[in-house]
């Protein structure tokens, strides 16, 4: 599915006919032009495997400012949504400081790599994803088209039920050692959101 498809499934929920474009001057397309994109980072932050990616860092020459000893530079592609960890050699995570674009340490190796949220394209949304994205959309289209905040309040109840399925889900698609944290995490991340706005 395409953002445009994404889109248009979620409007369905309310009777609403599908949008093949974001540009126009109807209350459905400004609202998705405004806020798919936010939305959608919103969504992809909450701690998905899918939309996580391990990169190494390159170190920089110039050191930075005590207490830190070390800068690396920051990933520019695939753009960075938000920092999961930074890790060592051994993918133990290191304490660490984001300045600008640099990764600032104080550790004893230069060789660190950033694990990261990043946007993925639609066509590779698993299913559950889609689920819990197609909630949260419906929700702001319940506000932003169709005025109905009850029906908003109903579709994010939804969405963080979708969100709690979606995370156990995964969590039992990879080992502990592939998603570089405890086991549980992502479910007790899962739990810990549900009933959240």
């Amino acid at each position: 599915m395409n953002k445009f498809e994404i889109a248009s499934a979620a409007l369905s929920k309310m009777g609403h006919p599908p949008l093949t474009a974001f540009e126009g001057k109807s209350a459905a397309q400004i609202v998705a032009k405004a806020s798919y994109e936010d939305i959608l980072e919103q969504c992809l932050s909450k701690g998905w495997h899918f939309a996580s990616i391990h990169l190494d860092m390159n170190l920089l020459e110039d050191a930075p400012l005590a207490p830190w000893t070390l800068a690396h530079q920051i990933p520019t592609s695939p753009k960075v949504l938000q920092i999961n960890f930074v890790a060592a050699e051994d993918n133990v995570p290191v304490r660490y400081a984001r300045m600008g674009d640099k990764i600032l340490t104080s550790t004893s190796t230069s060789q660190l790599n950033l694990n990261y949220v990043w946007r993925p394209d639609e066509e590779t949304f698993p299913p559950y994803f889609r689920k819990y994205f197609g909630y949260r959309l419906a929700a702001l289209f319940a506000l932003g088209v169709a005025r109905k905040g009850k029906l908003a309040t109903y579709f994010e109840g939804a969405a963080e039920d979708a969100l709690t399925e979606g995370l156990l889900t995964e969590s039992q698609s990879v080992t502990s050692a592939t998603l570089g944290r405890k086991p549980g995490h992502l479910v007790s991340a899962a739990r810990g959101r549900k009933g959240l706005a």
